[in-house]
Order: C-alpha cells, then structure tokens, then sequence
C-alpha cells in the first residue's frame, strides 16, 4: 500500500513554488542591477562633462580664445586630453 510518510521526491506543486520563488528573486536582481548600471553611466557623464569644462577653461586661459565646438583642436592636444575627449557612457559620442 501507499505509505505517504516512506514517499521519497518532491510535488509537483512544490517544485512549482521553488521555481516561481526563484524567478522572482531574478526579476528583482536584475532591476537592481540595471538601475545601478544607470546611475553608474550618469556619474560617468556628469565627470566627463566636469573634465571637459576645467579642459576647456584651461584651453581659454592658455591661448586667449575658447576651442572649436566639436573640441577638434583641444582633442589632438594631448596635454588637455591625454587620453582623448571624453566619449559619453550612453551612447559613446563625444
């Protein structure tokens, strides 16, 4: 006969809840972790445009006149830019 207390394995219903749980805990790692990755991008930027704008004062102070607005000149500097013009973390223009 069926003894329910000797069966051995799990329920369908409760192999159900486990994995229901678990998409769960997903969905909320994973909007946490895009939220941070924006927030992330944005501090990036607001740094980027801080090093542009000290850049480009040190530009006006140097040679008497502001840069190109594409900041062609003061790019191919290198002692403004060493490393090139700052690219935005969206969507990689400069």
């Amino acid at each position: 006969m069926f003894n329910p207390r000797k069966s051995k394995g799990f329920t369908l219903i409760e192999i159900l809840f486990v994995v229901i749980a678990i998409g769960i805990l997903a969905a909320i790692v994973v909007l946490r972790m895009l939220h941070t990755a924006l927030e992330a991008k944005i501090a990036a930027n607001d740094a980027n445009k801080a090093n542009i704008n000290t850049s480009v004062e040190r530009y006006f102070f140097d040679e008497g006149s502001w840069p190109a607005a594409d900041l062609s000149d003061i790019g191919a500097d290198g002692d403004y830019f060493p490393e090139g013009v700052p690219l935005c973390p969206v969507c990689g223009l400069a």
